[in-house]
Protein backbone atom coordinates (compact mmCIF):
# COMPACT_ATOMS: atom_id res chain seq x y z
CA UNK A 1 0.00 0.00 0.00
CA UNK A 2 2.34 2.74 0.90
CA UNK A 3 4.79 1.71 -2.65
CA UNK A 4 1.45 2.61 -4.27
CA UNK A 5 0.71 5.53 -2.42
CA UNK A 6 4.22 6.99 -3.91
CA UNK A 7 4.00 5.76 -7.28
CA UNK A 8 1.00 8.21 -7.06
CA UNK A 9 2.32 11.23 -5.12
CA UNK A 10 5.62 10.70 -7.96
CA UNK A 11 3.19 10.12 -11.27
CA UNK A 12 1.31 13.56 -9.82
CA UNK A 13 4.59 14.82 -8.94
CA UNK A 14 5.30 14.72 -12.90
CA UNK A 15 2.44 15.37 -13.95
CA UNK A 16 2.82 18.90 -12.27
CA UNK A 17 6.60 19.12 -14.09
CA UNK A 18 4.95 18.70 -17.83
CA UNK A 19 5.94 21.24 -19.95
CA UNK A 20 3.24 23.67 -21.37
CA UNK A 21 2.11 23.34 -24.71
CA UNK A 22 4.50 25.23 -27.23
CA UNK A 23 3.13 28.71 -28.49
CA UNK A 24 3.64 29.85 -31.77
CA UNK A 25 5.71 32.75 -32.33
CA UNK A 26 3.86 35.68 -33.50
CA UNK A 27 3.86 36.18 -37.70
CA UNK A 28 4.96 38.98 -39.61
CA UNK A 29 2.84 39.00 -42.64
CA UNK A 30 2.97 41.31 -45.17
CA UNK A 31 -0.34 43.04 -44.33
CA UNK A 32 0.18 43.11 -40.66
CA UNK A 33 1.37 40.71 -37.94
CA UNK A 34 -0.64 38.08 -35.16
CA UNK A 35 -0.32 38.62 -31.98
CA UNK A 36 -0.01 36.21 -28.98
CA UNK A 37 0.22 37.30 -25.28
CA UNK A 38 -0.26 34.50 -22.62
CA UNK A 39 0.23 34.94 -18.79
CA UNK A 40 -2.43 38.20 -18.58
CA UNK A 41 -5.07 38.39 -16.21
CA UNK A 42 -8.15 36.91 -16.78
CA UNK A 43 -10.88 39.21 -18.22
CA UNK A 44 -8.43 42.03 -19.24
CA UNK A 45 -8.72 44.30 -21.93
CA UNK A 46 -5.82 44.20 -24.02
CA UNK A 47 -5.27 46.56 -27.27
CA UNK A 48 -2.37 47.35 -29.54
CA UNK A 49 -1.20 51.38 -29.05
CA UNK A 50 2.13 52.02 -31.47
CA UNK A 51 3.51 54.36 -34.04
CA UNK A 52 0.72 53.22 -36.71
CA UNK A 53 -2.17 54.86 -34.83
CA UNK A 54 -0.27 57.39 -32.58
CA UNK A 55 -0.11 55.67 -29.39
CA UNK A 56 -4.33 55.59 -29.26
CA UNK A 57 -5.02 53.15 -25.96
CA UNK A 58 -8.14 52.44 -28.19
CA UNK A 59 -6.16 50.66 -30.71
CA UNK A 60 -6.96 47.21 -32.15
CA UNK A 61 -8.15 44.34 -29.56
CA UNK A 62 -6.59 41.45 -28.26
CA UNK A 63 -9.05 38.59 -27.92
CA UNK A 64 -8.89 36.07 -24.57
CA UNK A 65 -8.95 32.82 -26.23
CA UNK A 66 -8.21 30.98 -23.43
CA UNK A 67 -7.42 31.79 -19.44
CA UNK A 68 -5.24 34.74 -19.83
CA UNK A 69 -4.31 34.00 -23.24
CA UNK A 70 -5.17 36.78 -25.61
CA UNK A 71 -4.52 37.24 -29.44
CA UNK A 72 -5.47 39.23 -32.46
CA UNK A 73 -3.94 40.02 -36.15
CA UNK A 74 -3.31 43.75 -36.69
CA UNK A 75 -3.08 45.33 -40.19
CA UNK A 76 -0.67 47.35 -40.57
CA UNK A 77 0.60 49.51 -43.53
CA UNK A 78 4.46 48.35 -45.29
CA UNK A 79 6.87 49.82 -43.35
CA UNK A 80 8.58 50.21 -40.10
CA UNK A 81 6.37 49.99 -36.81
CA UNK A 82 6.51 50.41 -32.91
CA UNK A 83 3.73 49.53 -30.74
CA UNK A 84 2.88 48.01 -27.04
CA UNK A 85 0.17 46.31 -25.71
CA UNK A 86 -2.48 48.03 -23.38
CA UNK A 87 -3.56 46.02 -20.87
CA UNK A 88 -6.47 47.41 -18.77
CA UNK A 89 -8.31 45.13 -15.73
CA UNK A 90 -11.56 45.04 -14.10
CA UNK A 91 -10.15 46.97 -11.26
CA UNK A 92 -9.31 49.99 -13.92
CA UNK A 93 -4.93 49.58 -13.33
CA UNK A 94 -3.17 49.84 -16.57
CA UNK A 95 -0.12 48.44 -17.88
CA UNK A 96 2.16 49.07 -20.99
CA UNK A 97 4.10 45.80 -22.34
CA UNK A 98 5.97 45.02 -25.51
CA UNK A 99 4.18 42.14 -27.14
CA UNK A 100 6.39 38.90 -26.17
CA UNK A 101 8.49 36.70 -28.93
CA UNK A 102 8.91 38.87 -31.25
CA UNK A 103 12.58 39.41 -32.97
CA UNK A 104 13.00 42.76 -32.14
CA UNK A 105 12.83 45.47 -28.88
CA UNK A 106 14.08 48.42 -28.12
CA UNK A 107 14.35 51.34 -25.45
CA UNK A 108 10.55 53.15 -25.21
CA UNK A 109 12.31 56.40 -23.84
CA UNK A 110 10.35 55.38 -20.25
CA UNK A 111 12.28 52.64 -18.70
CA UNK A 112 10.78 50.06 -20.76
CA UNK A 113 10.99 48.67 -24.49
CA UNK A 114 8.74 49.07 -27.58
CA UNK A 115 8.52 45.81 -30.27
CA UNK A 116 9.81 47.18 -33.35
CA UNK A 117 7.77 45.51 -36.30
CA UNK A 118 8.91 45.81 -40.00
CA UNK A 119 6.17 45.01 -42.81
CA UNK A 120 6.99 44.46 -46.17
CA UNK A 121 5.48 46.04 -49.26
CA UNK A 122 3.68 43.29 -50.80
CA UNK A 123 4.99 43.24 -54.13
CA UNK A 124 3.85 42.09 -57.20
CA UNK A 125 6.31 39.73 -59.79
CA UNK A 126 6.68 42.41 -61.75
CA UNK A 127 8.13 45.00 -58.78
CA UNK A 128 5.03 46.92 -58.64
CA UNK A 129 3.19 47.59 -55.53
CA UNK A 130 -0.07 46.37 -54.51
CA UNK A 131 -0.70 49.33 -52.61
CA UNK A 132 0.14 51.79 -55.78
CA UNK A 133 -3.15 53.02 -57.26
Amino acid sequence: MVVVKRILVLALALAGCAAAPPRPPPAVHAGGIELFAAGLPRGARVTVAGTFNDWDVRGPSLRETGPGEYRAFVDLAPGVHRLQLVVRTQDGSERWMPPPGLDRYEPDGFGGSNAVVEIARNLRADGSSFEEK
